[in-house]
């Protein structure tokens, strides 16, 4: 039968696959000795004891090479144990060498159409998928295939995990049209032959669930993941490690959704079930503390995910070697958590070590190079290394293979240049009296992108929750370029020009609370990635302290800030001469909005064409907005307003003021609408018990997928741009609340 094993990859890059194949053969057997020998490699492999397994492995090819001869066919079962002993340490090389002989033996004694040459065949496939030589691994799934067809008929199991395999090399290209047919084909055959229980149907089903993931499909892939579950603990027992492999998708499935709450279960009885079966220092339980680490650092748990990433990167060092590519990905994966941390220092010899490992495992060219390039390349400017820092930067945008991602940010602001800063930055204090302008490009590397397909599913009716988010973490600022308002507005203009999918159109966005400078100029890039905008995207940085507990503090730099924002639309904004201009304003960005907004001379105005105001989590008074919208509606603008019950800090907010703030909804639902606007309720997006819940709007597939409808088809109302959404009548009219995950339509 075939078998598959898996590389359990840290959940920011893809998932990369190695194929071994087992064929019962019908020739004699070997000696007890080279059985014995076999059997213990193939016990230590599965354990995870590689270092242990490898001298076992090199004595069985030594043994079947001195009892056969090195030319026959018994000793090419050996060599591709020992191959994926060396893979799973790292020495990729070596593997594809005893690969190659396997395959060059069977190839001369058994001919180019027998069995086990396409066992061979399928392994070298599975080292070049591996490598990234992705064109050189088709043909020989290809051929592979055809010779188990033809041999042991179409629906045999076997040609299912073959189907299977060369659906995992196109899903590893992105070629998701192509490998999806693949899945149902092995699919069905798995389940006819096998039975619908058997624990191959569960993989395969747990591979279609994952392809569609991938896709951002998650309404699909949900009801697969828990069936695969299901079958896992029905065939295997609730304590098996492939159990606890399935409940770690369906968790990234959870996280991927800003389903935070039910993620965490999920991957501590992962973790567990692995440490158990396996023990604490096998690869998988390091996989397993680096995607729970991953869940804490969404939440913001930052002193709960440290730990566990260290821990993982411990284990994948112990167990794989410190060059293998895996271990760079969790070398990379700690660089990246003190670098956003603030701990340079700390970061640059882990991501220096992360890239070069990457170099010297994988291709110039490979996605993992190209991401570790990125990141190196934002600490060196984050260091006031601006040359180092654009080097690398160009050096990343040079690969042809990889389609990165660029987005312009034209900022403003009114925080005060921090003197302690080599680079151009922006600190916490105010500096009122005089407004800094530039432009910031923000990167989004190959660990942070989503796949391809998944915003056009995300445009389908009914399907709102069906987007993938980048991961505003992983996303890269280069080094900023100050400029002058004419300066600033030229380029923009440009952009606008340039633009396709937003032709004519800008958007302006206001961050919140407890928001440093360049975690706002990332935000900003995440909404024009996630968005597609295409257009020139504004930024306005106000100077906000950055402390969870400087709320009120906050709010009065927002409202000093107004003057600012009302300079920079007046500038910059309304010279880009833009037909629609869409606006985006989070929490207490909404108050300088506001107050900018109100304050615009009638002779502006009359210069700007808004499209869509957003208010996300605003913390303001209902009627302060409602007399602004009054304005603008004469311009032409439209308005919708993303709230919650489970705002942590507008309850708060309302609760000092005595009346709900705008972006908070009480218990029995909103006591005031703004005319004209659309309110919807994004409670049952997340409502995570550790996250103030404060900024889902961005965090949130669903809200997104919505956001670029509305932004980009202007469809209304609400529930004719997704199925998602439910319709509740209130004193005054009705406002929008979206659906309970999993429940019915």
């Amino acid at each position: 039968m075939l078998g598959l094993l898996w590389w359990r990859l840290v959940p920011t890059l893809a998932i990369a696959v190695l194929v071994s194949v087992t064929i019962v053969s019908t020739r004699a057997q070997p000696s007890d000795d080279l059985a014995a020998l076999n059997k213990q490699v193939e016990e230590l492999s599965k354990a995870g004891k590689y270092a242990e397994a490898l001298p076992l492995a090199e004595r069985a090819v030594k043994v079947a090479d001195e009892q056969h001869g090195p030319n026959d066919p018994a000793v090419a079962g050996p060599l591709l144990k020992l191959g994926n002993v060396l893979g799973r340490l790292g020495r990729l090389a070596d593997m594809e060498r005893h690969e190659r002989r396997a395959l060059a033996i069977r190839e001369t004694a058994l001919g180019p159409d027998h069995p086990e040459t396409a066992e061979a065949l399928a392994a070298l496939a599975g080292t070049f998928a591996q490598t990234n030589r992705l064109a050189e691994a088709e043909p020989l799934y290809k051929r592979s295939l055809a010779i188990y067809e033809k041999a042991l008929g179409a629906d045999h199991p076997d040609v299912g995990t073959l189907l299977n395999n060369q659906a995992l090399l196109y899903y590893s290209r992105g070629r998701y049209a192509e490998a999806e047919p693949l899945y149902k084909r092995s699919l069905a055959i798995r389940e006819k032959a096998l039975g619908p229980d058997h624990s191959d149907v569960g993989q395969s089903l747990n591979n279609l669930a994952e392809l569609y993931r991938s896709q951002g499909r998650y309404a699909d892939a949900e009801p697969l993941y828990k069936r695969s579950l299901a079958i896992y603990e029905k065939a295997l027992g609730p304590d098996h490690p492939d159990v606890g492999t399935s409940l770690n998708n369906l968790a990234e499935l959870y996280r991927s959704q800003g389903r935070y709450a039910d993620a965490e279960p999920l991957y501590k009885r992962s973790l567990a079930i692995w440490e158990k079966a396996l023990g604490p220092d096998h690869p998988d339980v390091g996989t397993s503390l680096n995607n729970l680490a991953m869940l804490y650092q969404s939440q913001g748990r930052y002193a709960d995910a440290e730990p566990l990433l260290k821990r993982s990167l411990a284990i994948a060092e112990k167990a794989l070697g410190p060059d293998h590519p895996h271990v760079s990905l969790v070398t990379g994966n700690l660089g990246a958590f003190l670098k956003s941390e603030g701990r340079l220092e700390e970061a640059e010899p882990l991501l220096t070590r992360a890239l070069n490992a990457a170099q010297k495992a994988l291709d110039a060219e490979h996605p993992q190079v190209v991401g570790a390039t990125i990141e190196l390349a934002e600490l060196y400017g984050l260091q006031g290394r601006t040359a180092d820092a654009r080097k690398l930067f160009a050096k990343a945008g040079a690969v042809a293979s990889v389609d990165l991602k660029e987005f312009p940010i034209y900022f403003a602001t009114t925080r005060k240049r921090d003197p302690k800063q080599k680079r151009i930055a922006f600190g916490s204090e105010r500096n009122l009296g005089e407004l800094a302008l530039g432009v910031i490009k923000v990167v989004v590397p190959p660990a942070a992108l989503p796949s391809q397909s998944a915003a056009r599913r995300g445009d389908v009716k009914g399907q709102g929750a069906e987007i993938q988010l980048s991961d505003v973490r992983r996303l890269a600022i280069q080094p900023a370029d100050l400029a002058t308002a004419g300066q600033l507005a030229r380029a923009a203009r440009e952009r606008l020009f340039g633009a396709r999918a937003y032709l004519g159109q800008a958007l302006v966005f206001v961050h919140g609370y407890n928001t440093s400078f360049d975690n706002a100029i990332r935000r900003a890039g995440q909404l024009a990635y996630d968005l597609g905008f295409d257009g020139p995207v504004f930024a306005f940085s106000w100077p906000s302290r950055e402390r969870f507990l400087s709320y009120m503090g906050d709010r009065e730099s927002a409202q000093l800030s107004a003057d600012g924002l009302r300079e920079f639309i007046e500038t910059v904004v309304a010279e880009t001469k833009a037909k629609r201009i869409h606006i985006i304003a989070h929490s207490m960005g909404s108050v300088a909005l506001n107050e900018a907004l109100f304050t615009l001379e009638p002779q502006t105005l009359m210069k700007l064409s808004f499209g869509e105001m957003v208010l996300a989590s605003p913390d303001l008074d209902p009627d302060l907005f409602q007399r602004t919208y009054r304005r603008l509606q004469k311009r032409g603008a439209t308005s919708t307003i993303y709230a919650a019950s489970s705002d942590w800090a507008l309850w708060l907010s309302s609760g000092l003021r005595d009346r709900p703030q705008l972006g908070y909804i009480p218990p029995g639902g909103p006591k005031r609408l703004v005319a004209g606007s659309d309110l919807i309720d994004i409670t049952a997006v997340n409502s995570d018990v550790f996250n103030l819940n404060h900024d889902i709007y961005a965090n949130s597939p669903a809200v997104i997928g919505d956001l670029k409808r509305l932004l980009k088809e202007g469809q209304r109302p609400p529930e004719a741009r997704t199925g998602e959404l439910v319709k509740v009548p209130v004193v005054g009219g009705v406002y929008w609340r979206y659906k309970a995950p999993g429940a019915k339509p």
